[in-house]
Formats: structure tokens, sequence, C-alpha cells
């Protein structure tokens, strides 16, 4: 193309970049798995879905609001919900992210051990989990 073709271009785009992605990573992202947002390596908010794309960008998304403008987002794609879920997890367990609210889970999860004694940890978060959905 000619120089003046790309000018043209450039103005017609306002100068944002172009983003360039193959058909196939689109469908991937249309699929199961967990989003990551992050601002300066900075975990901001965790979620999982069966369609990640569509969920992480959803204007009526609970957090979609407070989702600054200049984050990041890393999808992790995942054959199926359950291990979304449990990547969810153990990614907010693990970065904390901001808007995540897990601070409930932990309480929740300590009177239920005082109460039911030492039980399997993971089975009390599976149940937690499923009361969010």
């Amino acid at each position: 193309m000619s120089e003046q073709i790309f000018e043209q271009i450039r103005d017609l785009v306002s100068g944002k970049e172009c983003i360039e992605i193959r058909s196939a990573q689109v469908k991937t992202l249309f699929g199961i798995g967990v989003y990551l947002f992050s601002v300066e390596d900075r975990a901001v908010y965790v979620g999982a879905s069966k369609s990640m794309l569509h969920r992480a960008f959803y204007r009526n998304h609970h957090k979609h609001s407070q989702i600054p403008d200049n984050a990041d987002v890393t999808f992790f794609p995942c054959e199926t919900i359950e291990n979304a879920n449990r990547l969810e997890t153990l990614l907010i367990d693990t970065l904390q992210p901001t808007l995540n609210e897990r601070k409930y889970r932990k309480e929740s999860l300590d009177m239920l051990r005082q109460s039911l004694g030492q039980v399997n940890v993971n089975a009390y978060r599976n149940v937690l989990k499923s009361m969010d959905e």
C-alpha cells in the first residue's frame, strides 16, 4: 500500500493501535475460562465464565464500572467450567485482587471449621462458591 493510504488509515482510527487477532483465538475467547484484569502487574479482578470475552466485558457485570480503563486483561482458556472455577479460586487466593470480595468466604470457612471440625477445606470452598452462582 502507498504511504497515502497508510496516512488515511491512521486518520480514520484516531491514533489508536490496530489489534490483530486470529479467528481461532476469538473463538477461544468466547469459550470457557478465567479472565484476569490487572493494572501495573497488580491483580484487580478475576472471574470465571462459560464465555470469557462476553462476561469480562458485559456492561451489566457487577464489577464492570469499577475496572480501570487502563487495565490489561489476560484470558486462561479451560476445558470445563469446573476447571475454570478451580483456577479462579486459585488465582483469587494467590493474587488477592482488589475487587474480588473473598473476606467473607475466609470468615465463613473459619466458622465452618470451628463448627464442623477440620474437614477438607476445598469442599468448603466449593460449597461457598456454588452459593455465589
